[in-house]
């Protein structure tokens, strides 16, 4: 099982865990008497009072009284909290060790990765070559990054950075056109010819 798959499970398991200890909390209805809605106190019997006898609160607008009293459930209080701890402990550590040896780079979006290839930085690089590798970018993402690479060196005119090495990659793997690799060519390639006026014959 991947990671993410595990993250994905145990988020599932701790919403459950909480649902079930929302629905415990909450409880069962057991009768239908009218009860006070601010202290809970059991008005059954009670000649429809205008307050209530334990708090004192008024009876006479219409949210004072609900009628049901309920009782915890206590099992399922106990089973979603320990479900949700147990989750969040297994979700969290697993978050924890990702970051820890894998970095944020894997869920970066791309982006963020570009913007961090811009200046030089070595982990968002292997990032970008590894989901080329792997085939794991959309026809849109493959041409936002070749427009990036050569819009970088149509403005900024740079020397030979990673965003090279990424055109390459994608010339290697069939995604940069023939008009576009002739014009990156152009655009790296910078030379000069020192012309002399005069040549001494011989």
């Amino acid at each position: 099982m991947s990671d993410a798959s595990l993250v994905i499970i145990c988020a599932l398991l701790v919403a459950t865990g909480l649902v079930l200890l929302g629905l415990g909390l909450r409880g069962r209805r057991v009768n239908d008497h009218p009860i006070c809605r601010r202290c809970r106190y059991d008005l059954y019997g009670l000649d429809a009072p205008a307050t209530c006898p334990e708090c004192g609160a008024a009876l006479s607008g219409r949210q004072s009284v609900r009628h049901g009293q309920r009782r915890r459930r206590l099992a399922m209080i106990v089973a979603g909290a320990v479900l949700a701890v147990v989750a969040l402990t297994i979700g969290g550590h697993n978050v924890w060790r990702t970051v820890q040896f894998e970095g944020v780079y894997p869920y970066m979006p791309l982006p963020w990765l570009c913007w961090r290839v811009d200046g030089d930085d070595d982990r968002a690089f292997d990032e970008i070559t590894w989901r080329i590798d792997d085939d794991e970018l959309t026809d849109g993402q493959v041409e936002s990054l070749i427009a990036r690479g050569l819009g970088r060196y149509r403005h900024l005119h740079p020397q030979r950075d990673y965003w090279a090495e990424i055109l390459s990659v994608l010339r290697y793997e069939g995604f940069v056109l023939d008009d576009e690799w002739i014009e990156y060519g152009h655009l790296v390639t910078d030379l000069t010819l020192d012309v002399r006026s005069r040549v001494r014959a011989g």
